[in-house]
């Protein structure tokens, strides 16, 4: 059953399928951002409160993560190679942040076939795989705020700690609230109450969490120094960063270190140039894969539209990611995947892109 909009109904069905599953599993994409620990922690600290006799995991298909460490529970999530390998122990997979299988796990029909009850919460506007419940609400500015809305909306009190686990997605998703449209502007009273259960000064609060190292920055500059502006097509301009193996082969850089630079380049750098209207950066990972992100202004292109005709992924239509796979032994290399979409973009003008067609 899929429901559109947050609401009493969904939360009643969604409460007795918890009820009614003693074994829980909590998760998110791959590679997670603000709103998806944001998600998982609230949702756990609401259902622990609720159902205490339950056992109640989060677990995250992805390298440990620490940046997020301030939060209260952050230190019960599981980081494993894959969650395919635990589902066999749970009756209740609940997955936020992403409607697809292939977000969550690399082995996707593992969670096709789970044995259990799936529910998916989520706010991008991609049409979600097969779940026993789904509410996706492309109007909410992010899965945080469907979760304040079914859960924390109706408390007398928001815990203060809770407040900071909600109020990072909403920060996250909307940009510090750049990217609010003029139907979302209901944001602003939820921010408000947050900000005033939690007693929480912004800055303050971002400061703990929004920062990086010297090593990030000078993969960062590596990414400008190697940015391209391209005109291709009927195709508003778009700037490229790229990052090959052989700097990485020549270096100690982590992966998370080139991910972490990846995403504030394109995020700082990527849509503030006058007259570019969007933005790809691509990154290799270290499984030979080549790793996507895309960004556009508000007038710019939908990149998940590109992102998931192109087979790649999917995500916002203003910020979207994916993956280019590899397909034999060979790695792939950045500049040719960046090639891939060029040629893309030349057989596809902006108005097929909206249909979502695969070349």
């Amino acid at each position: 059953m899929l429901y559109t909009k947050p609401s009493e109904e969904f939360k009643g069905k969604f409460l007795e399928i918890v009820e009614d599953s003693p074994e829980i599993l909590i998760t998110s994409h791959k590679n997670p951002d603000d709103d998806s620990i944001s998600s998982v922690l609230g949702l756990y600290a609401f259902l622990k409160e609720k159902f205490s006799g339950k056992t109640i995991r989060i677990m995250y298909s992805s390298d440990p993560r620490d940046r997020w460490s301030y939060f209260e529970n952050f230190e019960k999530i599981e980081f494993v190679p894959d969650i395919a390998d635990y589902l066999h122990q749970f009756n209740l997979l609940i997955c936020l942040d992403g409607g697809q299988h292939h977000r969550f796990s690399a082995r996707k029909e593992s969670l096709r076939e789970f044995a259990g009850k799936k529910v998916c919460i989520d706010h991008h506007g991609s049409s979600p795989d097969d779940f026993d419940l789904s509410l996706i609400s492309p109007e909410c500015t992010s899965t945080s705020e469907i979760i304040y809305r079914l859960f924390y909306q109706n408390e007398s009190n928001i815990p203060p700690r809770a407040a900071e686990v909600i109020l990072l997605g909403i920060l996250g998703d909307t940009g510090v609230f750049q990217y609010i449209k003029p139907h979302q502007t209901e944001i602003f009273k939820i921010a408000e109450r947050l900000v005033t259960a939690g007693n929480i000064n912004i800055q303050a609060l971002t400061s703990r969490y929004m920062n990086y190292s010297e090593r990030v920055f000078s993969i960062i500059r590596e990414f400008i120094d190697r940015a391209v502006i391209h005109k291709t097509g009927e195709w508003p301009p778009f700037i490229s960063f790229i990052l090959e193996d052989t700097l990485l082969d020549n270096s100690d850089y982590t992966k998370q270190e080139v991910s972490d630079a990846a995403h504030i380049a394109i995020a700082n750098f990527g849509i503030n140039i006058k007259d570019v209207m969007w933005a790809v950066v691509l990154y290799p990972s270290d499984n030979g894969d080549v790793k996507i992100g895309l960004r556009s202004k508000p007038e710019g292109p939908n990149v998940r539209q590109i992102s998931e005709a192109m087979g790649l992924g999917g995500g916002h239509d203003k910020a979207s990611g994916g993956v280019f796979k590899k397909t034999g032994l060979k790695n792939l290399e950045a500049g040719e995947c960046l090639e891939k979409i060029i040629h893309w973009l030349k057989n596809n003008n902006p108005s097929e892109a909206q249909e979502n067609k695969k070349e």
